[in-house]
């Protein structure tokens, strides 16, 4: 991947991410809470792929991107465990959310999980500065 194919990818990720989290605040706001939780997941997820591709990495599967965000990011000590354990608990809320009848998620939790998305928006955008891309 050139450098800038990785940039492509990097801005529409970290674009894809902002409509995601906007979208959850306002889900939230409407009080549509479950919703809202599905779309934390994937402002994290998009935010992950971005953060893969200043390596030239792509993840195919949900799975996927939380393991290679161990390897590439976490085992060699870059990223802090947090940061894959929000995504990994974010997945799970989605699957609940989006598939789990009866499940129902309440407006503290949409709340603590956003607070957590920020984290992980924030450092996210701060290695890809390091990296010398543009975020």
């Amino acid at each position: 991947m050139t450098s800038d194919a990785r940039q492509e990818v990097i801005d529409a990720e970290l674009a894809s991410a902002g409509d995601a989290l906007r979208a959850a605040e306002a889900l939230r706001g409407l009080g549509l809470i479950n919703d809202a939780l599905s779309r934390l997941y994937f402002a994290a997820m998009h935010l992950t792929r971005a953060l893969l591709a200043t390596r030239g990495v792509e993840g195919k599967s949900h799975r996927g991107l939380i393991s290679l965000l161990g390897l590439h990011y976490i085992k060699p000590g870059v990223l802090e465990p947090e940061y894959q354990h929000i995504l990994g608990r974010l997945e799970t809320w989605r699957d609940k959310a989006d598939y789990e009848r009866g499940f129902v998620a309440t407006a503290d939790l949409v709340d603590t999980e956003l607070g957590a998305c920020r984290k992980l928006e924030a450092r996210v955008r701060e290695l890809i500065r390091a990296a010398g891309l543009v975020a």
